[in-house]
C-alpha cells in the first residue's frame, strides 16, 4: 500500500523519458508480472514468456523520449505485450509449417548421422554467443539448472541471468535458421532451443 502511495506514474514517466534508469526500474517492478502473466496466458511456455518480458521492457527502455506522452502506461504496455506476443505466434506458426513441410526422416542420413549433424549446428550456433551468454546457454539447456541456479552461481542477478538467455536463444535461433547445414533438422533443432 506504502508503494501505491509513492508510486506517481505521470512523474515516473517523466523521468523515464529524461533517461532516469532509477524510475525505469520502477516502471519494470511495477508492471514486468502483469506482462509476464499476459504473454505465459497465451503462450503457454515460460521461456517464451520471460523472451517477451525482455522485449517488451527494451522497447520501453529505447522509446524512453516518447514515455511522457503516454496516458495509460498499463494499456500501452497490455498492447505492446499483446503485439509481440502475436509476433512470437506467427514465428511459431512459420515454424510449424515449415516443419510440416518438410520430412524428419532424411532418406540420405542415420539418425546417428542427424543427431551428429545436429549437435555441431548447436555447438557453432552456441559458439557464436558472448562469453557470458555462453555460459548462461550451456548451464541452462545442456547442464539442465534454473534460472535461479544459474545466478547464484554466477553470482549475477536473475534479471541478468534472463535477459543472457534471452538474448542468447535469440542468436542461437538465428544462427540455426541461416545454417545451410540445418536442412531437414531446421524444425527439430528449433524446437528443442524454444524449450527451456
Amino acid at each position: 500500500m506504502e508503494q501505491e502511495k509513492t508510486y506517481n506514474e505521470v512523474h515516473v514517466l517523466k523521468s523515464l523519458a529524461n533517461g532516469d534508469s532509477f524510475a525505469f526500474t520502477k516502471v519494470m517492478d511495477r508492471h514486468q508480472d502483469k506482462v509476464y502473466s499476459l504473454a505465459l496466458k497465451i503462450l503457454k511456455s515460460t521461456a517464451l514468456a520471460e523472451e517477451i518480458v525482455q522485449e517488451v521492457f527494451l522497447k520501453i527502455w529505447l522509446n524512453r523520449e516518447n514515455m511522457a506522452a503516454i496516458n495509460n502506461l498499463g494499456g500501452y504496455l497490455h498492447i505492446l505485450t499483446r503485439n509481440l506476443v502475436l509476433n512470437q505466434l506467427n514465428k511459431i506458426a512459420y515454424e510449424r509449417k515449415v516443419m510440416q513441410e518438410l520430412s524428419f526422416k532424411s532418406p540420405d542420413n542415420t539418425a546417428e548421422e542427424n543427431e551428429n549433424m545436429y549437435s555441431k549446428i548447436l555447438a557453432d550456433a552456441i559458439n557464436q554467443l558472448p562469453p557470458k551468454q555462453q555460459k548462461v546457454f550451456r548451464m541452462a539447456k545442456l547442464e539442465g539448472m534454473s534460472q535461479k541456479e544459474i545466478a547464484e552461481n554466477m553470482g549475477i542477478s536473475l534479471q541478468t541471468v534472463k535477459s543472457h538467455m534471452a538474448k542468447a536463444l535469440k542468436t542461437v535461433r538465428n544462427e540455426i535458421l541461416v545454417s545451410k547445414r540445418a536442412g531437414m533438422l531446421l524444425p527439430i533443432l528449433l524446437n528443442v532451443i524454444s524449450e527451456v
